[in-house]
């Protein structure tokens, strides 16, 4: 009939396309700000979340007219641009991800990828303390950055794989593409999540956001400045902070100093850490040859 004529003559369109999809070089495929997938500017696939963010599964999208053999075929081309694409534009990340460490800079470099190339550096203090320094010269030659508010691999930064990361962040906790700052200083955007901020680069500080390069020479230019005693707002720690003095307040209580506020204006505080209480004796048990010990020079 007819109509079998005309499915015969689509079908064989529809294979003669994927076909040509799957011989495609990877500059006719692209892929979206939101994850979607395009060959020659047409949507085919899309990013879905996967058991890691840096490994989101690939899906090619559902059509009438594609059975599985075919959407299979088209989901390992896709599989393929997805992986080129990873590697051009997270290629510190990769190169990360396969170097040989052991111990404490094997668990710090898992975290690290796990968040997508920036985390608190309080999230890793215990690997951190246990490294020793060749595990510290291993990981400077990949990049990686022990800062003391942030552990974050630097190449990072650029702008093409902040995107990236924000998409990635995003498909995996199923959220919202997060814009990513423009420039190494911004204003808070509060219907961002401060882990999204994070996987870009940027810490949270009070109101504002800073690229955590940034973060780190302004918490130091800080605590240069807090060994002379208090201190106040400075244009010199506007320029690290890439904000106003009135914005200094909030951003450097987020680096635990304190700011107090008197009829000069305001002054910013060392915070003190929290002396540790000597631990009270420990009793020896009743029947323990210590406790029968201290019986008898109790005796003498």
């Amino acid at each position: 009939t007819l109509l079998t004529a005309a499915h015969r003559v689509l079908r064989t369109e529809i294979e003669r396309r994927v076909r040509g999809l799957a011989a495609a070089p990877d500059s006719e495929f692209a892929l979206l700000p939101d994850g979607v997938l395009t060959w020659r500017g047409g949507a085919v696939g899309r990013l879905a979340a996967g058991e890691r963010a840096v490994e989101p599964r690939v899906e090619a999208l559902y059509s009438d007219f594609l059975d599985g053999q075919l959407r299979e075929t088209v989901r390992r081309r896709l599989v393929l641009f997805w992986r080129f694409l990873l590697h051009r534009r997270f290629e510190a990340l990769m190169r990360v991800r396969r170097a040989e460490l052991k111990g404490a800079a094997r668990g710090l470099v898992f975290q690290l990828c796990e968040a997508l190339g920036a985390l608190p550096a309080a999230e890793v203090a215990a690997q951190r303390a246990a490294l020793d320094a060749a595990d510290r010269r291993a990981l400077a030659r990949l990049g990686i950055r022990l800062g003391t508010e942030t552990v974050y691999l630097g190449s990072l930064f650029r702008r093409d794989a902040a995107s990236l990361a924000a998409l990635l962040w995003a498909v995996k906790n199923g959220q919202t593409v997060p814009r990513v700052p423009q420039g190494v200083a911004a204003p808070r955007d509060s219907a961002i999540a401060e882990e999204a901020y994070i996987a870009m680069g940027y810490r949270v500080l009070g109101t504002r956001v800073l690229r955590a390069d940034k973060v780190e020479q302004l918490a130091a230019s800080a605590r240069r400045l807090s060994r002379q005693g208090p201190f106040g707002p400075t244009p010199a720690l506007a320029a690290l902070a890439g904000a106003p003095c009135e914005a200094l307040p909030s951003m450097l209580t987020s680096l635990s100093f304190r700011a107090v506020h008197d009829g000069n204006g305001v002054t910013f505080h060392a915070r003190r850490p929290a002396k540790k209480r000597p631990a009270p004796p420990r009793t020896p048990e009743a029947d323990s040859p210590f406790a029968k010990l201290a019986a008898l020079r109790v005796a003498q």
